[in-house]
C-alpha cells in the first residue's frame, strides 16, 4: 500500500500502461520530467511479524512497520513497468535520464541501473534508435538515447 503525492495524469496513464494517453498527455505539454513521491509502507523487521512490539494501546508500543519515500519520474515509472514503447516515446519528447530515482535510505539509483534492475526489453529500443533515427535527433536527445542504450552492452 501507499500514499501517492505529486502524481500526475502521465504518471497515471504510464500506470495503466496506455502509450496513446501518454501520447495525448504530451501532446498537450505534459511535464515529461515531474517527480512523483510516493510513501510506499514497509516492515523494518520479518521476524517481528505484523503486530510491532508491545501493546499498541500502551505508551512503549513499537511499530514494526516503516515509511519509505520514493521520489520517480514518469520515465523511470515506464521502465519499471517495462514498458519499452513508452520509455521510447518519453526519451524522444525529452524525458531526462540524468534525474536519478530516489528512495529514502538508498543511494539514488540512476536510470542506467534502474534499466539494468529491471531487465527493460532494450532489444525494442535498440531497433528503436537505430543508427539512422539517431542522428536526426536533436543533441540532448542523442545524450538521453546514449545514457539508455549503455544498459544493453
Amino acid at each position: 500500500t501507499g500514499q501517492d503525492t505529486n502524481e500526475s495524469a502521465l504518471h497515471i496513464a504510464i500506470r495503466h500502461g496506455s502509450c496513446e494517453m501518454v501520447q495525448l498527455l504530451v501532446s498537450r505539454k505534459a511535464d515529461v520530467n515531474r517527480k512523483r513521491t510516493s510513501v510506499k509502507n514497509k516492515l523494518k523487521d520479518e521476524s517481528v511479524g505484523h503486530r510491532g512490539k508491545g501493546d499498541p494501546r500502551g505508551d512503549y508500543f513499537e511499530s514494526n512497520i516503516r515509511n519509505i519515500r520514493v521520489e520517480e519520474t514518469p520515465l523511470h515509472l515506464a521502465i519499471k513497468r517495462k514498458s519499452a514503447e513508452i520509455v521510447q516515446y518519453l526519451i524522444l519528447s525529452r524525458a531526462d535520464p540524468s534525474i536519478p530515482y530516489a528512495v529514502t535510505d538508498h543511494t539514488p539509483t540512476s536510470t542506467y541501473d534502474l534499466c539494468a534492475q529491471n531487465d527493460l526489453p532494450l532489444a525494442t529500443l535498440k531497433l528503436a534508435f537505430s543508427t539512422e533515427t539517431f542522428r536526426l535527433n536533436p543533441q540532448p536527445i542523442q545524450v538521453a538515447i546514449k545514457t539508455l542504450l549503455l544498459c544493453v552492452q
